[in-house]
């Protein structure tokens, strides 16, 4: 069977249908098997309405497409004087019962009566946004209603194309403001974090200085205890020294000098001592060699 694509739901429709009209006056087995027949043969484009035998062929169609919904394309339509928003929304929910299905293909508003149509369309969006029905339309419209249906569903568009206009105009600016508040945030959490880490940072370089400073401290009262240490000692062998030459110079000249009067007395004055302590000093290194002479003459 020959199809032809069906508005912007995608799907592909045959291009001839089964319609149900008076189908309430036939034999409920015959028509059922009739509509079978058709699906089997590819007539899946199963036409009915909430009018045909006031519901009695919407039942009659839900027998014959139990097990093979899916393959049929499945449009009922609603009468004018149940066209209002509230009564449309009634009349479709009775009309899936009738059909034992949970949504029409398409669902159409039979003919045109003295209902607004904007009451109608806007149920009908209110089905196809609740999944009961995935299109709708109009049937029996003559041109006058056809041009009124399009300027409504132009203004509708329009208005629908502003309100999404307005709405990403308002998520736009919600964004931007929802950034901003956000890179403020962390730009404060950046500074707040910063400033603890230098704060941290000068804490320990203060205490690491501290450390520093008292190390530094100690090991300069060491050396300079090791200097007090090697100068006092140096002081000390200054001392000896100095004495050991002097004594040596005594020594010397007292060996040489010591029993001259005269110059006991020079020596006295020079090396700061009186003449007794010459005399002594000579006297003891006299006999001191004396007695060494003097050992020495027995042998």
């Amino acid at each position: 069977m020959r199809g032809r694509q069906f508005g912007p739901t995608g799907g592909r429709v045959p291009v001839i249908g089964i319609g149900t009209w008076n189908m309430e006056q036939d034999d409920p087995s015959s028509a059922i098997a009739a509509i079978r027949r058709a699906i089997d043969l590819g007539m899946v484009h199963v036409d009915t309405a909430e009018m045909y035998g006031s519901g009695a062929v919407e039942t009659l169609v839900g027998e014959a497409i139990a097990g093979v919904r899916d393959r049929v394309f499945l449009v009922s339509k609603v009468l004018p004087r149940h066209a209002s928003y509230a009564q449309t929304l009634r009349a479709c929910e009775a009309s899936l019962e009738r059909l034992g299905t949970d949504h029409l293909d398409a669902y159409l508003l039979h003919w045109r009566e003295d209902q607004p149509l904007a009451e109608t369309f806007r149920a009908f969006e209110t089905l196809r946004e609740q999944g009961k029905i995935r299109a709708w339309g109009v049937s029996n419209f003559d041109d006058d209603d056809l041009r009124e249906a399009a300027a409504d569903l132009r203004s509708k568009a329009e208005e629908h194309a502003r309100r999404v206009v307005r709405e990403a105009q308002e998520s736009s600016r919600e964004l931007r403001t929802n950034t901003q508040k956000a890179v403020e945030t962390k730009t404060r959490e950046a500074e707040d974090a910063a400033r603890t880490r230098a704060r941290e940072i000068v804490t320990e370089a203060r205490s690491l200085r501290e450390r520093v400073l008292a190390d530094l401290t100690e090991r300069r009262a060491v050396l300079e205890r090791q200097i007090g240490e090697l100068r006092a000692g140096r002081g000390r062998l200054l001392e000896v020294y100095q004495t050991v030459e002097r004594l040596l110079r005594e020594a010397t000249l007292l060996l040489v000098f010591g029993s001259r009067p005269s110059i006991r007395r020079a020596l006295s004055a020079q090396l700061g001592m009186t003449a007794e302590n010459v005399a002594v000093s000579g006297g003891t290194a006299g006999r001191a060699a004396g007695g060494s002479r003097g050992r020495a003459r027995p042998a």
